[in-house]
């Protein structure tokens, strides 16, 4: 894990292919089963050049106390000397053009190792492996323990900074600055008990939040970061996977686990090359491509859904985003929304509306599989932005979208596990909002679109298990259900879709699921012309849920008073 001469010889590092140079070196040495990748040394390293290339260029620096600590007065020290050589090349030649070398920051190694060294003294100093409390008989972290490190940091953080600003999740950021987001307190966390020696303890990452696995195969689950917007409570409880089954915070126990090269992986994903709202530094966007590029070639990736989505953005590579589906597909029981919504942002920016369509058609039908929350912030506003700009730019890009029958299935499928996911839900997610840009890409769609589902309502009808056998023969019945079920199979429906569970007496032509569709089809494909007034009010309508009775130990609904919160509404 530490440092090695070979390494070391690398510094100062002085350009981009330097420091791809010394990272494939560092993941070589690390290759050995007794070695891991540092991840305390490479975050620090990463906050470094990061801060370099992006905050340096602005005002909006770390901040520390007035009383500098030795290795922040190194770490200056070293940037004044850098500054001071650029300056010096600069006068001596003025007609030189600004090369990568000339962007690229002289990165130090005593500078590095000085924050190193800081960070690994707090850390052991802080902490007594030997007590019982901290570690199991078989060598494992306590939940205590995490506990532990976890207060060791949010105790150091600056009490006044806001917790979502960029640029704030290396290790660099809380050793200089005091400043952490919530993703970077929990890989500092993991990167303290690396160094602790607690090889046991992993990130755990679903897609808008993270927490650790420790013991015996990873079985236990603790809370050691905040949620949303500072909320603490959380840090020290288990994960229940009882009162969370539903939550898509937590998708449903199929989170994704990480191993050292997955948490470095998941380090590279989080650098931020913005300089600000307007400019990025190319250099450390094409420093973290080349570096994810080198996790892939590693397979490191290969279970980490999100990580392959992210490179597939950078690359416009249609086929990564395949493989960041059949990530989900194969390892996580397709309960993974955010890379399917990726993919169909790629179609729609591609031109390919149609395919577009159906990548967010089956992100809603993913999210169903949960109960809406109020901390689903992220993808509720995800869904939204779909709902009303990313649909409505598809089929202003290709009109023929409003001719095809697969299309119109695809949007009631859309909105269907909008429903789905707001049934049994403690709180509402469909509003006059939504049935305003339901309604209007609904108009979109011929009545032929529309008025075809219904036609063959007869058909499916006589080979359902209520039609009288005796009007024809076995073989005709079997041509008749022949005839059908490749009709409906050109929707994507099989014909236990289309029939209900209550002896096949509603009949579902468009293999809508949730209540609310079901009561909304005759207008969707009965009535000549869209009734939006009514389809309005059946969306907006009181879900028929129950609302599930929160334990009195759920600990992300519950302060440190013991009083259960009341959840905050999205929309009052």
């Amino acid at each position: 894990m530490e440092i090695s001469q070979d390494e070391k010889s690398l510094f100062p590092i002085q350009s981009s292919d330097g420091f791809i140079e010394f990272f494939q070196l560092h993941l070589k040495h690390a290759a050995d089963e007794k070695n891991e990748p540092n991840l305390a040394f490479l975050s620090i390293l990463l906050g470094v050049l990061e801060y370099k290339l992006t905050l340096s260029k602005t005002t909006d620096q770390p901040s520390s106390s007035s009383a500098e600590s030795d290795a922040e007065s190194l770490y200056r020290q070293g940037v004044t000397r850098q500054e001071s050589k650029k300056e010096n090349a600069q006068t001596d030649n003025d007609s030189i053009v600004e090369s990568d070398l000339d962007d690229f920051p002289t990165l130090d190694f005593d500078v590095v190792e000085a924050l190193y060294l800081k960070f690994k003294i707090l850390v052991k100093g802080f902490i007594d492996k030997s007590s019982t409390e901290n570690t199991t008989r078989g060598g494992y972290a306590t939940k205590e323990l995490c506990k532990k490190v976890s207060d060791l940091m949010w105790n150091r953080l600056n009490p006044h900074y806001h917790k979502d600003k960029a640029h704030i999740q290396s290790l660099f950021s809380f050793l200089t600055g005091r400043q952490l987001d919530c993703f970077g307190l929990a890989l500092m966390v993991v990167a303290a008990c690396q160094i602790l020696l607690y090889n046991d303890v992993h990130l755990a990452l679903s897609e808008d939040h993270a927490w650790i696995v420790h013991g015996d195969n990873c079985k236990e689950a603790t809370e050691i970061t905040w949620h949303g917007k500072g909320n603490e409570d959380k840090r020290g409880f288990s994960v229940n996977q009882t009162n969370t089954e539903k939550s898509w915070m937590y998708l449903h126990n199929k989170s994704v686990i990480c191993n050292r090269l997955m948490e470095l992986s998941a380090m590279i994903v989080s650098i931020n090359p913005s300089i600000d709202v307007h400019f990025e530094s190319k250099t450390l966007a094409d420093i973290q491509l080349k570096l994810l590029k080198i996790m892939y070639k590693n397979g490191a990736l290969e279970r980490y859904p999100m990580g392959l989505s992210f490179l597939a953005d950078l690359e416009d590579s249609v086929d990564l985003h395949d493989e960041a589906v059949k990530s989900v597909q194969t390892h996580y029981n397709n309960l993974h929304v955010f890379p399917h919504c990726a993919k169909g942002h790629f179609h729609l920016k591609h031109n390919d509306s149609k395919k577009a369509i159906h990548c967010w058609s089956m992100a809603a039908q993913v999210l169903s599989n949960y109960n809406y929350t109020r901390e689903d912030e992220e993808i509720y506003k995800e869904i939204m932005d779909i709902a009303g700009e990313s649909i409505s730019q598809a089929m202003k890009n290709d009109p023929s979208v409003c001719d095809s029958e697969e299309c119109f299935m695809d949007l009631i499928k859309f909105y269907d596990g909008i429903c789905l996911w707001e049934e049994d839900s403690s709180t509402p997610v469909l509003h006059s909002w939504w049935a305003k840009y339901f309604t209007q890409s609904l108009g979109r769609f011929s009545t032929e679109v529309r008025h075809s589902f219904s036609k063959e309502l007869c058909e499916v009808e006589e080979v359902s298990p209520s039609s009288n056998a005796n009007d024809v023969t076995e073989d005709e019945n079997q041509l008749q259900q022949s005839s059908t079920e490749k009709k409906l199979s050109k929707r994507n429906l099989r014909k236990e879709d289309v029939l209900s569970n209550d002896n096949a007496a509603e009949i579902s032509l468009l293999g809508v699921k949730s209540v609310k569709m079901k009561g909304l089809e005759e207008l969707l494909i009965g009535s000549k012309k869209i009734n939006a007034q009514a389809v309005s009010l059946q969306l907006t309508a009181q879900s028929q849920t129950h609302f599930a009775k929160r334990h009195s130990n759920d600990s992300y609904m519950m302060g440190q008073s013991g009083r259960v919160k009341k959840p905050k509404k999205f929309f009052e």
